[in-house]
């Protein structure tokens, strides 16, 4: 039996300001509304609504790309010791850099890029994503979709 030490960092992880997605804030979050209480919540807050698949309304934000994970040397330093580190949860605390103070941004990251950039910045030989789905597919739950059995790099960096 392994005794692996385990330590939990709560991460930060910045954005450019200047994304792109910030213009186009798509990803829903939090719970849903009726068309009246999301109205309030758009004079109310300042909040983009977005209908969500005929199910009601919900807050809107945008889905930067994650460009520096500002925990990455402690992170570091704790695989370097042998610790089992668990990070980047649910993509991260998204921040922007402004002058020398991070501020906190009204975004979601996604877990997958989050968590790449973390493979590349610890030079990790394998990114394992596990889910639920039986393989990977292009077009995901949409009448196309096709299930990729093998997939060589070349082909994932076209797709």
């Amino acid at each position: 039996m392994y005794e692996i030490p385990v330590a939990t960092m709560i991460t930060q992880v910045r954005v450019d300001a200047d994304d792109p997605a910030f213009d186009a804030p798509s990803k829903p979050i939090g719970h849903f509304m009726t068309g009246e209480q999301a109205k309030v919540a758009e004079e109310k807050y300042g909040y983009i609504m977005k209908e969500d698949s005929g199910r009601g309304y919900r807050r809107v934000v945008a889905s930067p790309k994650p460009v520096e994970i500002v925990e990455i040397g402690a992170i570091r330093s704790l695989v370097d010791s042998g610790q089992l580190v668990i990070a980047c949860g649910g993509g991260g605390i998204p921040v922007t850099r402004q002058g020398n103070h991070l501020k906190g941004a009204s975004a979601v990251i996604d877990k997958d890029f989050a968590s790449e950039l973390l493979a590349e910045n610890l030079n990790a030989d394998f990114l394992i994503i596990l889910t639920a789905v039986e393989k990977v597919a292009v077009n995901f739950g949409k009448p196309e979709e096709k299930w990729l059995d093998d997939l060589n790099t070349e082909e994932a960096r076209s797709l």
